[in-house]
């Protein structure tokens, strides 16, 4: 899918990524073929209740082409139906415009995120983050505050699709980063750009071993980049949980009574009721997340 002509890169970043797992795409939707009127039920999430959204597949057109998300090469719809549930969830397409990767993953998946920013994060730090979630399948995803000289859009939302670990010219450890830009271009002209000196046919032979995907040019805005590069280039990294396997449950607590007031270092809610949650786990051990929301 390619973002069209309204900055929503965030959520098509957020659906991209997502999209590295088909059955994440096909289990948001209710009903998963081509509907004879045109109605679709899509999975989302608010304040992490499941809620089912209602769309039609009316699109903003121009010259005979979606205005926004295109079709698929196979001529599928979901990314612009994917895209339309969600204009629909925050009022229309105009009040897309703008956001975080991690909220776009999160109203589909009601998944929990981490993000690091890279000011405050050490390299190696931030490689074995990615390491450990691309091993994980969870959903990765970088932003950018400013234009840089490689080429890079400031402002913007990329998908990371995967990591790869290469040995240099010299015998060195080459560590890269798979990106993917929303807008179907990369745009990229840093080190290990798709034209790039760096490349060799051994290189690209070892990327499409451990991907498979094969670096080269007009490649729908997939690139690599060094770690050093990704790092300095990019401001932050978010990390949304996969949640397939999860089970969820969740309560909402209406008109609270409560005068526990006030104990959170959030500067939105310093006057927040506070509330104590005891979880039980009499089997194997496991991770558990435990979210609140306040609306």
């Amino acid at each position: 899918m390619v973002q069209g002509q309204i900055g929503n890169c965030w959520i098509i970043a957020a659906i991209s990524s997502l999209a590295e797992v088909p059955e994440r795409i096909t289990s948001a939707f209710i009903n998963t073929e081509i509907s004879d009127v045109g109605i679709y039920a899509v999975k989302q999430y608010a304040i992490g209740v499941p809620f089912t959204q209602i769309v039609d597949d009316y699109l903003p057109m121009y010259a005979g082409q979606p205005m926004f998300t295109n079709y698929g090469k196979d001529g599928s719809i979901w990314g612009a139906v994917m895209e339309k549930s969600l204009a629909k969830r925050y009022g229309n397409y105009e009040h897309t415009v703008a956001g975080w990767m991690y909220a776009g993953v999160s109203a589909i998946n009601g998944s929990p995120w981490v993000e690091f920013k890279h000011h405050e994060t050490e390299k190696s730090t931030l490689w074995e983050k990615i390491k450990m979630h691309d091993k994980d399948a969870d959903i990765m995803t970088a932003g950018t505050e400013v234009d840089s000289s490689n080429g890079v859009v400031g402002g913007h939302a990329y998908s990371i699709i995967d990591h790869v670990i290469l040995e240099g010219r010299r015998g060195e450890e080459v560590k890269l980063v798979m990106i993917r830009n929303p807008w179907g271009e990369e745009g990229f002209t840093g080190r290990w750009s798709d034209d790039a000196s760096e490349w060799t046919e051994a290189h690209k032979d070892a990327v499409e071993k451990q991907t498979g995907f094969r670096p080269r040019s007009n490649n729908e805005g997939i690139f690599f980049m060094d770690l050093d590069e990704f790092h300095e280039t990019f401001s932050e990294t978010q990390i949304n949980q996969d949640t397939r396997n999860w089970h969820f449950d969740y309560f909402l607590r209406m008109d609270d009574k409560s005068t526990n007031k006030g104990g959170s270092d959030y500067p939105d809610c310093s006057d927040c009721t506070m509330h104590t949650i005891n979880v039980t786990n009499n089997g194997p051990a496991q991770e558990i997340y435990v979210g609140s929301h306040v609306w």
